[in-house]
């Protein structure tokens, strides 16, 4: 899991700066991308690319990213407050708004990916 990228596409809702400090105290700069809100085709592309598609807010009401990333065959992971969270469980997954749950729930997801491959490749 080595090769993991963390995309956080999106506004600047003021937490940036502190995810940024964060993120440079605990090593993982390199492995961390910013973008800035993504609109029209474009928000499309981190659907596409992404192995999980992860949205934590636990109160977005209708996030049709997360259709989106579900159309594709992308896993993808929501909090139980999330509207779509009736939608999701049923070929998803819903986790309890918590961060290590979400914590646990994303690294079991990447570690099935990577055996995966891992077996894709021999």
């Amino acid at each position: 899991m080595n090769d993991v990228v963390l995309a956080i596409a999106g506004p600047d809702s003021g937490y940036r700066q502190v995810f940024q400090k964060n993120i440079a105290r605990i090593g993982l700069a390199r492995g961390v991308i910013f973008t800035c809100p993504l609109a029209d085709e474009a928000k499309l592309q981190p659907c596409v690319d992404a192995d999980v598609y992860c949205l934590p807010p636990p109160y977005e009401i209708f996030g049709t990213t997360v259709l989106e990333a579900m159309a594709r065959g992308t896993p993808v992971i929501v909090t139980d407050q999330c509207g779509l969270a009736d939608i999701v469980a049923k070929q998803g997954h819903v986790v309890p708004r918590d961060s290590n749950q979400l914590n646990i729930e994303l690294l079991e997801i990447l570690g099935r990916l990577d055996d995966e491959r891992s077996r894709a490749e021999k």
